[in-house]
């Protein structure tokens, strides 16, 4: 599916318009298939909606990284630090990848299926809205 999506790509359809189907759930748009060809040093910091940037801290390895505007999801940040993670989807099918959410909000880009309990967040397709402190 990614090469396809790639392929389309480089014929030039432009990356938000192609959607495709990943364990039967849509992502919508194809951000996720085109997460890694971002350069990540060319993203600006994000910062939340009092304008402080965001951070998050991966409690496990004390770990603080800063949230970048663009990235796809808190997965995807932790992939790209370095940090090995339990996954098998980015939609919230498979709930493999929740983790206990110790401080901050986050909010989900793809709706899981069904949302973790209290104080854990699915971080396939989570993104934060202050800075974050999870236990990775």
């Amino acid at each position: 599916m990614r090469e396809m999506a790639r392929g389309l790509a480089s014929r030039g359809v432009p990356k938000d318009q192609i959607r495709y189907e990943f364990f039967g759930k849509s992502l919508g748009t194809g951000a996720a298939l085109f997460d890694d060809e971002v350069n990540h040093d060319d993203l600006p910091d994000a910062v939340d909606a009092e304008g402080r940037p965001i951070t998050v801290t991966f409690a496990r390895t004390g770990l603080s990284v800063p949230w970048k505007a663009g990235l796809f999801s808190l997965l995807s940040l932790a992939e790209r630090s370095g940090l090995p993670s339990t996954t098998s989807c980015r939609t919230g099918l498979c709930g493999s990848c929740v983790c206990r959410l110790d401080g901050g909000e986050v909010d989900y880009v793809v709706e899981p299926l069904e949302r973790p309990g209290a104080g854990e967040v699915m971080i396939c397709c989570a993104r934060p809205l202050t800075s974050v402190m999870l236990n990775l």
